[in-house]
């Protein structure tokens, strides 16, 4: 049975996403041997329909790899660990999770670019839906990412 990870929102909202063990082995530990985290979720800025959570307190930016990459096709519910370089400025770690179908894998950076997606959030996507939006509109948002056991 495959690891699972719950993604909890403080204004409501408990997602159980399963890891891709097999397709993303080394990023998947990664983010595994760093749980619980917890941090903001924030609105992508330039992705449309995704948070994302800042994560470098616990996931150095060299602990990312490339793998179990896809630009095009990453559907609502694509749990993706993402990071950035010294070249950036920014040296950090992120966590992003796509809750629509309006999404663009891009950054300021480097424009599209494919993510390393470790997991896959399968139920109540209304719901991650409508947390997103509400994050969109009003702000980010307190997040819980631990360990299913």
């Amino acid at each position: 049975m495959a690891k699972e990870i719950i993604i909890e929102f403080e204004k409501g909202g408990q997602f159980v996403a399963e890891l891709f063990e097999k397709e993303a082995p080394r990023n998947t530990k990664t983010l595994w041997d760093a749980l619980p985290l917890q941090g903001e979720a924030i609105h992508g800025a330039v992705t449309g329909q995704s948070v994302w959570i800042v994560t470098k307190d616990y996931i150095k930016f060299e602990d990312v790899h490339e793998e179990n990459q896809l630009v095009m096709g990453n559907t609502p519910g694509t749990v993706a660990l993402e990071s950035y370089g010294p070249e950036t400025n920014l040296n950090r770690s992120e966590v992003t999770i796509v809750y629509g179908p309006r999404f663009y894998p891009r950054n300021p950076f480097r424009g599209e670019v494919p993510m390393n997606r470790v997991g896959l959030i399968k139920d109540n996507l209304e719901k991650l839906l409508q947390i997103g939006m509400n994050i969109r509109e009003y702000g980010k948002q307190k997040v819980t990412i631990r360990k299913k056991e």
